[in-house]
């Protein structure tokens, strides 16, 4: 009972992501093209039952005679309790009185009712996902439909082949509301999408980028409106900064600016990651031919990656504390991900929500990062007995998360008010309409995802020579990934 009732507390707030966007490829991405508009963003004023009212699915009606419908879902065991993920938003046991379990109870319900099907979880720690589904291709024994993983650890599964193709699962429609569509196309490659996301989950919006900032240090340091600044596409890095200087304070008093201390910006070690896919910059795009390139070293790449190195280099303007300083109101500002407005619900002092700042007031867009460690996304492994089965059952699934699940988290948000103004709803709106799925973080090319936020313990700048030494990497892990991919049906 304990376990579904933090749950609630835990979801309640991903409702108002919900908007899905429409698609863009990922060289559409950054601040030298133009992005296409976004089809399906809430109107303005639009109510829950409008957001969320229920239109046709187009799905057929079918009896699968009792069919058990299997799920594995990830944890990390490594990360101990839950893992970042308990599997709920999938599946759980009864209905208990509260609204958010009960409204994936009545989901599955439903779905297993209209297909007569039963659907099971089988929630495994992800190295035995890994494993485990190997082993059930290999041994041809169709143990899993459809597959739950860490994104982190779903590159693997794509370059071994071992999922299909969901462009040829029957009845899957990218183009309705309840799938994600940047999702899949920022995500395939030659043409053929292998993973998304879909109002089925919740861990894909748990882990969006964002910046926290407490209101009364706002007021204090008589910021102007920072929800206007927003809106008017001027909250940048640079401004940031500015509204920032002359706000450290040297509590202690030793002569040193440290995070003992009064620092305006709180992070963590991934704060430069976040801030790059912030400004719309990527480590890969890909070309016409939908297949990935090093996009690093572009001249404006290399102006952000310096802009940034500004900001964290400087301490009396930024300080690595996980979150730390701010919820000891010893910080204005904290950029992390979603989750962290559910972990502050206890803070007493009121705090907004903002998207990652941009690069340039031009720039087209805000954008914000998928950590692919906290995120899981949804597949379908090769061994699946049944595709078009698959694609019946994880369409309606979807789409019946949209229409029974999706307004509950919306009704607990503002019941419970996470969200401690109004306002923050509509910045929750840009967040979820701009992720990025970088193919050159997921995929790893060359390490550089990884040297890039490594940089600032080294205290480093030399950011071009960083990206020469692994170079030739870079593009021989993305010539085996092209090869793999062009083998795959």
């Amino acid at each position: 009972m304990e376990k579904f009732k933090c749950l609630i507390l835990a979801s309640a707030l991903f409702l108002l992501l919900t908007a899905p966007s429409c698609g863009e490829t990922a060289n559409e991405i950054g601040g030298e093209s133009k992005t296409a508009a976004h089809e399906n963003e809430p109107e303005e004023g639009d109510s829950p039952l409008e957001r969320f009212g229920r239109i046709e699915t187009g799905l057929p009606e079918r009896n699968f005679d009792g069919y058990d419908f299997d799920i594995v879902s990830w944890y990390v065991g490594a990360w101990g309790g839950d893992g970042g993920n308990d599997g709920s938003d999938i599946w759980v046991e009864e209905e208990i009185g509260d609204a958010l379990n009960d409204a994936v109870y009545r989901r599955n319900k439903k779905v297993e009712e209209d297909y007569n099907i039963s659907i099971n979880m089988i929630r495994m720690d992800i190295e035995g996902i890994n494993s485990s589904v190997k082993n059930s291709i290999s041994a041809g024994d169709n143990a899993y439909d459809l597959v739950y993983q860490r994104l982190a650890n779903l590159n693997s599964f794509i370059q071994a082949g071992y999922l299909v193709n969901l462009y040829n699962v029957p009845y899957l429609d990218f183009d309705k509301p309840w799938w994600d569509k940047r999702s899949v196309d920022q995500q395939s490659l030659s043409g053929k999408a292998f993973i998304a996301a879909s109002d089925l989950i919740l861990t894909d919006k748990n882990a969006v980028s964002c910046v926290l900032f407490n209101k009364k240090s706002a007021q204090d340091y008589e910021f102007e409106n920072l929800y206007e600044v927003v809106k008017r596409g001027e909250w940048t890095i640079g401004y940031w900064m500015e509204i920032c200087k002359g706000t450290a304070k040297d509590l202690d008093g030793n002569g040193i600016l440290n995070e003992k201390d009064f620092i305006p910006i709180d992070g963590e070690r991934l704060t430069s990651l976040l801030l790059f896919n912030g400004a719309g910059s990527t480590f890969a795009q890909k070309d016409t031919e939908d297949l990935p390139y090093d996009s690093f070293k572009s001249p404006r790449n290399i102006d952000v990656c310096e802009k940034i190195l500004d900001l964290m280099y400087d301490n009396s303007l930024y300080v690595n504390t996980y979150g730390e300083t701010f919820s000891d109101n010893r910080s204005i500002f904290y950029i992390h991900m979603i989750n962290d407005v559910i972990k502050l619900r206890s803070f007493e002092t009121d705090f907004g929500v903002l998207p990652v700042p941009k690069f340039e007031k031009t720039q087209e867009e805000y954008y914000s990062n998928v950590s692919i460690h906290h995120s899981g996304l949804l597949s379908v492994p090769i061994s699946a007995p049944d595709t078009e089965r698959t694609g019946i059952v994880l369409e309606a699934l979807s789409a019946e998360s949209r229409f029974t699940v999706m307004p509950a988290y919306y009704d607990l948000a503002l019941k419970n008010k996470y969200l401690r103004d109004d306002e923050s709803e509509a910045m929750l709106d840009i967040l979820f309409t701009s992720r990025i799925y970088d193919l050159g973080e997921f995929f790893g090319f060359g390490g550089l995802s990884w040297t890039w936020p490594t940089i600032i313990e080294t205290k480093r700048s030399d950011v071009v020579s960083m990206h020469e030494k692994v170079e030739g990497k870079i593009q021989s892990d993305i010539n085996k990934l092209i090869d793999k991919i062009l083998d795959l049906d």
